[in-house]
Parts: C-alpha cells; sequence; structure tokens
C-alpha cells in the first residue's frame, strides 16, 4: 500500500536545461510551451515554488496559450478578494482552467474536481508533493501529476523526492526520514 499515493498515478517527468545564451532567470520557452500544451481542455493546478514564478509562468502562458483555457493566478500576495475570485471560478469551473498557484492551493480549500498536477521545480518536500498530487484523480480514480525541471539539480532533488513518496518516506520537521509501513 502506498499512503501517498492512495489511487492509480499518471507521472511524467520533464527535463529542459537552458539552452546557451537563455536568461537563467527564466525558464525555457520549450517547458514554457509544453506546459501551455498540457493544459489545454484540463482542469490544472500548477505549483511553481515561488510568487514571482507564478506570475512568470501565468503571464507566458497567457501570451503563447491560443486555447479557451482560461489561466489564473493564486498566491498570499494578492487580495484576500481576488483570491476567493480564483477559488469560487475554480469550484464552478469543469475544465478548460489552469490556476498558477503558490502552496495557498495544497490544501484545504475546495476547488473541486481537479484533472492534473503540473509541479514547476522541485518539491519543497515529499508531504508537499503526496498532498499536491493527491488534488487531481477524483473525477476519473487516476492522478496526474507531471514535474518540471530546468536546472540538473532540481531534476535530482524532484526524482530523489517521487522515489521517497514511491517509498512512504517523508520528512520530519527536523528533515530526517519517517517510513510509514
Amino acid at each position: 500500500i502506498n499512503y501517498f499515493f492512495p489511487c492509480p498515478m499518471e507521472v511524467s517527468i520533464e527535463y529542459y536545461p537552458p539552452h546557451e545564451g537563455d536568461d537563467k532567470k527564466k525558464l525555457p520557452e520549450e517547458m514554457i510551451k509544453a506546459i501551455s500544451t498540457k493544459i489545454n481542455g484540463k482542469k490544472t493546478l500548477i505549483f511553481p515554488n515561488s510568487r514571482s514564478r507564478v506570475e512568470e509562468i501565468s503571464s507566458r502562458i497567457k501570451n503563447k496559450n491560443n486555447s479557451s483555457t482560461s489561466i489564473l493566478t493564486h498566491h498570499s500576495s494578492i487580495s484576500k478578494e481576488e483570491r476567493e475570485t480564483v477559488e469560487n471560478t475554480a469550484k464552478n469551473s469543469p475544465d478548460n482552467l489552469a490556476v498558477c498557484c503558490t502552496s495557498t492551493l495544497e490544501l484545504g480549500i475546495d476547488i473541486g474536481d481537479v484533472d492534473q498536477i503540473i509541479q514547476v521545480g522541485a518539491p519543497p518536500g515529499t508531504a508537499s508533493l503526496a498532498q499536491r498530487a493527491g488534488r487531481s484523480g477524483r473525477r476519473n480514480g487516476t492522478a496526474e501529476i507531471s514535474l518540471y525541471s530546468s536546472e540538473p539539480f532540481d531534476l535530482l532533488r524532484t526524482l530523489a523526492t517521487y522515489q521517497l513518496c514511491l517509498r512512504n518516506e517523508i520528512e520530519a520537521p527536523d528533515n530526517t526520514i519517517m517510513w510509514f509501513n
């Protein structure tokens, strides 16, 4: 039994290294194109690890997205009213919606069924990865999560975190590993 991923999962791990001459502060263009394509026709939560990445990704996808998919942002720096509007929109939208968010939508807030999760950058830890993955798959019984990395060490951390979840291991508050068997 896997306690972190109790339902079947479809997992993809994608690596997009920057090219020579790319702005190292921005995510690679190929990654943005891949995410923009992946969200079409689905209800998606996109989890970067910072507010600045949330803004970058949502802005760049809005510029690329040629479909009817709406792109919304949700993080602690936007007003409470804006966050509630995003939450209500997400809850009442069956598909064609992507919410780019920080951990503010990781747990607790009811936004209805989610088709897929996209994690950009290494997950903060096994508990966060498991919680985020658990947001999807309720509608069709299969959780779908895509893990995107653009730096070698980030990719290594992503793979390690995913493997720890598969082995039912989680970090304790002091960063030691605890096993659940």
